[in-house]
């Protein structure tokens, strides 16, 4: 006889203790008395491994849908269908609009299969209220349905209450949190990408702990002290599930007597995707050829560059130059060689660094190495264009620019001294990070200003990309004539602002403004 050992690992369930039944599936055999247990165990079973698989592939939290809005009474938001991954791997499915009355909800649950066609008794009890901000959460939860006589050999004076419920019933429960659960934090930390990759550390990756919090936020909601509801956001602390059902692959062939150019623009792109994709996986910080990183062979030669930020990275060389050669000959080749730049989201072509380089095209070359010389120390963007019959660059030694360019108005964070709150620089880690900072950061303007609830859920970076036409006509919509001449004046500073603290060396925007956004 085999004995078989079953070990109970930390990363196989979340019920805890030694109860073992989800690593169990039902051995039937001849003439054996099946139970109710026996029939359900394989249910569990198949339940328990989808649970951990959802658990440790695909993470927790909203996969789609879900969004929450304003319902049709002040005491009353809307949640939306939507998909949801539960911290303990169970799924989470919203199928229709649901109505959540604060009012009447305050700190209870309302579980998702209470409604009058199931249940009449449903609480309807007046909730107590204090003002400041609730967090709508769901978990999952399930629900006795479809109820049938159940007395097996009872006659005329079966009793009406011998029932049993014939079906269980995935559901959920909705609940208003005073507080985040374990696992939330104000702001939320986005993971680095890096921490995907199981060989960066020193050992092996450990398998996640079980989270000790069924619930998954979907909105703060901000209320009164009569359960009004002022604000719904549903972004600060909504947690997303990475997910792959919009994305798929598309390999262009070329059609019979087509135009190949559109064919080839699109094979760029997509190439550079890809490598953009690389990039947030491995956390790098280099420049990546768009060609050479997706073959996997190792770099010819590598050079140092710098940006504008004082920041340096590397540019690796994939190609091979022939002893004797120009850089005429070299960019004819590969002078359309593309490079991604993960940490400023820009792409360059080798062309582009050499004239910006000040290379000239009859400059000998011996090597690959010494083709990347003159690019030493050189910063991104920076430079202008030589004539093809130039002298050969000079020493790159006696020509690199400093890391960081001088400029009349000073370096990024003398510049941020008078855009972003006092208290707000004094935290900040890096000047790279400015455009994630929310827009509230911009030293004047108050949260609870009338433009400054109009932009909770924007970062600098968000205002820093929009026209001044578009970001006046977002934040002024649905505002009074008295509110919107009010807020425009704001606006147009706080853009402004947004635009120098983004783009440290950018001329400025027009209409310079003499002071930072005041806020009554």
């Amino acid at each position: 006889m085999t004995t078989v050992t079953t070990v109970a690992a930390p990363c196989t369930s979340c019920k805890g203790g030694s109860d073992l039944r989800g690593l169990e599936r039902t051995r039937f055999f001849a003439r054996q008395i099946v139970t109710p247990d026996d029939l359900t165990q394989d249910q569990i079973y198949f339940r328990e491994k989808a649970k951990r698989h959802n658990r440790m592939l695909h993470g927790w939290g909203v996969v789609c849908g879900a969004c929450v809005r304003r319902g049709g009474t002040a005491c009353e938001v809307i949640v939306e269908p939507g998909y949801i991954l539960g911290p303990y791997g169970d799924e989470i499915v919203i199928e229709k609009d649901t109505v959540v009355d604060i009012c009447k909800l305050g700190a209870g649950e309302q579980d998702g299969c209470c409604g009058e066609e199931l249940d009449p008794w449903c609480s309807d009890a007046k909730a107590d209220c204090a003002a400041g901000t609730l967090y709508l959460a769901v978990k999952y939860s399930d629900c006795l349905a479809r109820p049938v006589r159940g007395g097996a050999g009872c006659g005329c004076g079966c009793d009406e209450s011998d029932c049993e419920y014939s079906r269980i019933r995935d559901s959920f429960t909705l609940r208003l949190l005073r507080e985040l659960p374990a696992g939330y934090t104000t702001p939320m930390k986005q993971p680095p990408m890096a921490s995907l990759n199981p060989c960066r550390g020193k050992a092996a990756k450990a398998c996640p702990p079980c989270p000790d919090d069924p619930w998954v936020i979907l909105a703060d909601i901000s209320i009164d002290a009569q359960c009004n509801v002022r604000a719904v956001n549903c972004f600060t602390h909504r947690r997303y599930v990475v997910s792959f059902a919009d994305f798929f692959f598309v390999c262009a062939g070329k059609a019979p007597n087509a135009d190949v150019g559109p064919i080839l623009d699109t094979g760029i792109k997509t190439m550079v995707e890809g490598v953009r994709f690389m990039s947030m996986m491995s956390g790098t910080t280099n420049l990546m050829d768009t060609r050479g990183s997706m073959t996997g062979e190792a770099p010819r030669a590598m050079v140092t560059l710098a940006r504008a930020d004082g920041s340096t990275t590397m540019l690796p060389a994939y190609f091979t130059v022939e002893r004797g050669s120009t850089v005429g000959d070299l960019l004819e080749r590969e002078g359309d060689r593309s490079y991604y730049d993960p940490s400023t989201d820009r792409t360059y072509t080798l062309r582009e660094l050499y004239r910006n380089a000040g290379v000239a095209t009859s400059t000998k070359l011996e090597s690959t190495a010494a083709a990347l010389s003159p690019l030493e120390g050189r910063v991104l963007g920076a430079g202008t264009p030589v004539r093809p019959d130039a002298e050969p660059t000079p020493d790159a030694s006696t020509t690199r620019p400093p890391t960081e360019p001088e400029h009349p108005r000073g370096g990024p964070r003398e510049r941020l001294r008078d855009i972003l709150d006092p208290s707000v620089l004094a935290e900040l880690q890096s000047e790279t990070d400015v455009s994630t900072l929310p827009v509230t950061s911009i030293a004047g303007l108050s949260a609870t200003s009338a433009l400054g609830k109009r932009v909770t859920e924007m970062t600098i970076g968000d205002v820093g990309a929009m026209s001044r036409e578009a970001f006046i006509e977002h934040v002024t919509r649905d505002a009074s004539a008295r509110q919107r001449n009010q807020i425009t004046r704001q606006a147009e500073q706080v853009w402004r602002s947004a635009q120098r603290a983004t783009n440290p060396y950018a001329p400025e925007p027009e209409d310079t403004p003499g002071n930072p956004p005041t806020v009554d």
